[in-house]
């Protein structure tokens, strides 16, 4: 998987909790649903999460 050295997110306030949320720069991820990409990212790609 490819990302850039930029990325792009939101960061947002919701009931006390802050939240980022990645909307730009990581590039195209495996799978069909976001179940999948999501289990991708947990298994394959935590280090973006660490990035962060």
């Amino acid at each position: 998987m490819e990302t850039s050295r930029i990325w792009h997110c939101v960061d947002s306030h919701t009931e006390g909790m802050p939240t980022r949320v990645v909307v730009g720069g990581v590039g195209v991820l495996p799978g069909t649903t976001m179940e999948e990409r999501r289990q991708y990212l947990m298994k394959e790609a935590d280090h973006l999460r660490t990035w962060l």
